[in-house]
């Protein structure tokens, strides 16, 4: 073999070799494997999905029970007051309303 074509040879597994630990970084072998199979595929994104969907619910029922807890807080004060106006409202509506149902007197 000519000179040459020996380093050629080393150049060519050289850069093989580059290729494939830039290939091992990368974890293409596992991504190429699962393209192979494309239910397990399926089953990895389903249970990605419930995760994340059962993550999701998780925190916004946490979310909820903290503004709720804060709301509660800020209104509690208001609704220890005695409030005349409405409630004189809420009266006059329920008299009209029984003077319609008793034949409009």
């Amino acid at each position: 073999m000519s000179e040459n074509s020996i380093e050629e040879q080393k150049s060519w597994k050289t850069l093989e070799k580059r290729i494939s630990d830039i290939l091992e970084d990368h974890r293409c072998y596992e991504f190429v494997e699962l393209m192979k199979s494309p239910w397990r595929l399926m089953w990895r994104n389903f249970l990605a999905g419930v995760a994340k969907g059962l993550g999701f619910a998780v925190g916004l029922t946490v979310l909820a029970v903290i503004v709720g807890y804060i709301i509660i807080g800020l209104l509690k004060p208001l609704l220890t007051l005695e409030l005349p106006v409405i409630g004189g409202l809420i009266a006059d509506i329920i008299r009209a309303v029984q003077m319609q149902m008793n034949g409009g007197m």
